[in-house]
């Protein structure tokens, strides 16, 4: 009877260690996926102004700059998955939420076409180093 009891308890012991095991391993899954989704959408809209940009069409940024700054503060909402460094990118994403702020306001406030250039060729600068640290 002892060995059974014993037996037993070993084996829910071992059943509590391998589902917390597998929620931590979800929740982290989970969290990747979301940083992702949100990477993702930034960059399709990203690459929807800038590329147009660098052949002098501003009329993409003009019309999505109120969408980038708003993929910019959804990308920064997003928990930072473990195994990244997290400073270096919350810094960064307070660099691209900021940028994206001011690149609309240059466009509420309709400035020059090289004054938008400047502002998403920055912007662009700022989101591939995001990446790059996405990378290491």
């Amino acid at each position: 009877m002892m060995k059974t009891i014993i037996r037993f308890s070993l084996l829910l012991f071992m059943s509590v260690v391998f589902l917390a095991a597998s929620q931590a391993q979800d929740t982290k899954e989970k969290a990747m996926m979301k940083w992702d989704d949100a990477k993702e959408a930034y960059h399709k809209v990203m690459a929807g102004t800038f590329h147009p940009a660098e052949e002098g069409d501003y009329m993409p940024l003009k019309e999505k700059a109120h969408e980038l700054h708003k993929s910019a503060k959804h990308w920064a909402s997003v928990t930072i998955p473990d195994g990244l460094d997290k400073d270096e990118l919350k810094k960064n994403l307070k660099m691209l939420v900021s940028g994206s702020a001011d690149l609309e306001k240059l466009v509420k406030k309709e400035a020059t076409d090289d004054d938008l250039k400047k502002a998403i060729f920055s912007l662009h600068d700022v989101f591939h180093d995001i990446v790059g640290l996405c990378d290491h």
